[in-house]
Parts: C-alpha cells; sequence; structure tokens
C-alpha cells in the first residue's frame, strides 16, 4: 500500500542499514496505545509525547499535548482498535521506507512535522494554519503562532 500511494519509495538508495535495537513504537497518532475491547474499561489513563523525531519539537510537543489532553479526558473520539493498528502499521512501513534505517525506530518525521500537527489539531477542530495562506507557506513557524491554541479548544 504505502509503494502504491508513493511510487519513489520503491526503490531506495543503498545506505547503511543501522542494527536495530528496539521495538518501532505502536502508538496511535504517535501518543497513545491502542486499547482493546478486553482492556479494563478502555481506560485511556497514559500517553506518551515527545517520542517523535523531529528537528523542531516546540509545535509537535504542544499539539501533542493538547491532543493527549482531550484524548485523556474523554472528548477525543478514536477509531475502533483495528483501525488504529492499521493506521500504525502504515506509518511504520511508510516511515522505513521513508526514512530507511533511521525509520526503523517508527516514529521519524524531519519533514513532516506540519502534516503531523495538522493531524493532531483538525482532530481536535483547530486549524495550525494561523497567519494567513501566504505567510504560512512561506515564514518560518514560531512559537508565538501557536499562542491562543489551547484558548481557542477551550472555547469549542
Amino acid at each position: 500500500m504505502v509503494v502504491s500511494s508513493f511510487p519513489q519509495l520503491a526503490d531506495p538508495p543503498s545506505h547503511y542499514e543501522k542494527p536495530v535495537i528496539s521495538t518501532p513504537y505502536r502508538l496511535y497518532k504517535l501518543i497513545a496505545p491502542v486499547l482493546k475491547p478486553t482492556d479494563a474499561g478502555q481506560n485511556r489513563s497514559i500517553v506518551f509525547i515527545g517520542h517523535i523525531g523531529v528537528g523542531n519539537y516546540f509545535p509537535a510537543v504542544e499539539c501533542q499535548a493538547m491532543w493527549a489532553t482531550a484524548y485523556m479526558d474523554g472528548k477525543l473520539p478514536v477509531p475502533k482498535w483495528q483501525e488504529q493498528e492499521q493506521e500504525i502499521a502504515l506509518f511504520a512501513a511508510w516511515n522505513r521506507r521513508r526514512y530507511l534505517s533511521s525509520g526503523m525506530e517508527g516514529n521519524n518525521m524531519t519533514f513532516e512535522l506540519l502534516g503531523y500537527t495538522d493531524c493532531l489539531l483538525e482532530s481536535l477542530g483547530l486549524s495550525s494554519h494561523r497567519k494567513g495562506f501566504i505567510k504560512d507557506l512561506f515564514v518560518p513557524c514560531k512559537a508565538s503562532d501557536f499562542a491562543g491554541l489551547k484558548d481557542e479548544y477551550i472555547r469549542k
């Protein structure tokens, strides 16, 4: 499925294959463990934020913290566990092809940070496009761009 969606990833260049010494993360949205119906009461009492490989953590962790809070409060609908596992598997497969050895951990998105924060904020009913169309395209993302995001979520 990854190769059919991203044909440029079909034939990776030769590269150093770093030995994998740990299991890839298997977290929904790279934050929450998948809960199956047999898990005690669908307990949403643990999340893991900041376990991603990005060049700039502040927007990722800000959005992850808001998403995690909504998730733990039960205010964020999540798909059935099978759909969560499918999304996780697809992302892990894409990550291995996109980032080769660095993607073996399953949490690297050096160049996809904005798409990831967009996804998290969209699920909260918010937008990461906060400066205007042209500036969002050409002006670097700064911490001040996320000012008021929490208050905006609380109002919703």
